[in-house]
């Protein structure tokens, strides 16, 4: 087994956009462990995760750089660089990337994430 598996770059993973997200390139940089995914995703100024809900999975991010608004279950507040968002099971969230010219977020899925994008061409 090579060290290679557990220790790399953020430019080694292959790129995404999900489903229902505008402006948004995320890379899954712990996709393959059993208990949780590990995504860095960024976002350009005017991006938007339109509101959704995971059924079967809490979400929890920490803003690297950037600013953006969050909407959870129809409250909004502005988060900075810094700041720590968690989306519980089942409650609906928006995301609009205020950062100029990008917000990252790294972002935690607990289960993994069941959907496998395919990678960004």
């Amino acid at each position: 087994m090579s060290i290679d598996r557990y220790v790399y770059h953020e430019e080694d993973t292959p790129t995404y956009t999900p489903a229902g997200h505008d402006g948004t390139v995320n890379r899954r940089l712990i996709g393959e462990a059993e208990n949780f995914h590990l995504v860095l995703g960024t976002l350009e100024k005017g991006a938007v995760a339109r509101r959704h809900s995971h059924s079967d999975l809490e979400q929890g991010m920490y803003v690297l750089e950037g600013r953006a608004r969050i909407e959870i279950d129809g409250e909004a507040k502005e988060v900075a660089e810094g700041g720590v968002i968690f989306f519980p099971v089942g409650v609906p969230h928006r995301i609009e990337a205020l950062g100029d010219p990008v917000t990252r977020f790294l972002i935690v899925y607990s289960p993994p994430l069941k959907a496998h994008p395919d990678p960004t061409p």
